[in-house]
């Protein structure tokens, strides 16, 4: 039996020194911090790791392009886009936009949030209000209800 006493200490602990006690059968050892381990490894991914540009379009359709401001009145606020892009690597999703979903946001909102679809590549926001100040974003919809990434950047509108 290992008996530490006084306040100097060798670096082990009681629990260390059992491990290489006479009455243990098989001494325990630990490995070198640079040598490899005899147990698999278990790698998890973090949240913010991200995917290449190629990743992302094999999980995630792309966005309308060019969205950009039509007719702007006092009262309606007309917005127009060019389809997305083919899409260029083995994806999961259908080639086919069924809908675009259009979102926007207010002066004082921090978030875009949806206000309406289209399936034609224009869409008029009849719920402005004159002096307003609106940010607006498209997604396409492919069939099975696969929504894309939002068009970026986002178009602002100033209603008079």
């Amino acid at each position: 039996m290992v008996v530490l006493a006084g306040c100097a200490h060798s670096g082990t602990t009681s629990s260390d020194q059992s491990a290489t006690d006479s009455t243990n059968a098989t001494p325990t050892t630990s490995a070198p911090a640079d040598s490899p381990s005899s147990q698999p490894t278990t790698i998890m991914t973090s949240v913010l790791d991200e995917l290449t540009a190629d990743d992302d379009l094999a999980l995630n359709p792309p966005p309308p392009q060019n969205v950009r401001a039509g007719q702007v009145t006092s009262s309606s606020a007309e917005l127009t886009w060019d389809a997305p892009p083919p899409v260029p690597v083995p994806h999961s999703y259908s080639d086919r936009v069924v809908k675009y979903r259009i979102y926007r946001s207010g002066e004082n909102d921090i978030d875009l949030r949806p206000i309406g679809t289209s399936t034609e590549r224009r869409f008029i926001d009849k719920t402005v209000e004159p002096g307003g100040t609106y940010r607006y974003a498209v997604t396409s919809i492919r069939e099975q209800h696969v929504e894309g990434t939002k068009s970026y950047p986002s178009i602002t509108i100033s209603v008079p």
